[in-house]
């Protein structure tokens, strides 16, 4: 599933931030405006961010999704909120992930992420063993 909303998401890349509707003579008449990137990263990765934060093939099936979708066509601000959900999955896998195994996981995953280039600033790495 988590692949199939990342190449979704990387198709939504580069839409305008409204749609037109109710055309006349050509004209349009009406705008729809589209759901924000962050938005619909929340409303989309949200639910499973959340649930499932302390499992790390969850983390790295997310990883993975929002990878996917750093490759469509994104405005810089679209990168930037992909970037921002990145950091906080990231920043979820890091509070709730003890074992260093499972951290070790997901920080394989976090490195194929800053592989990216330029596209995507980097993300630190989770240290080997919990902080806290």
């Amino acid at each position: 599933m988590c692949n199939l909303l990342g190449v979704i998401l990387g198709r939504l890349g580069g839409v305008p931030a409204f749609d037109v509707g109710c055309l006349e003579d050509g004209r349009p008449r009406l705008f729809y405006p589209q759901l924000g990137t962050e938005r619909l990263l929340v409303e989309m990765l949200g639910p499973l961010r959340t649930y499932g934060n302390h499992d790390p093939l969850v983390i790295v099936a997310l990883l993975r999704c929002l990878k996917n979708a750093a490759h469509g066509e994104q405005s810089a601000a679209q990168l930037q909120a992909l970037h921002a959900e990145i950091s906080a999955l990231r920043s979820d896998a890091d509070s709730n992930l003890r074992n260093p195994r499972d951290r070790q996981v997901v920080n394989e995953s976090l490195q194929r992420l800053n592989e990216l280039g330029p596209r995507l600033p980097p993300v630190r790495l989770l240290s080997p063993e919990p902080e806290h």
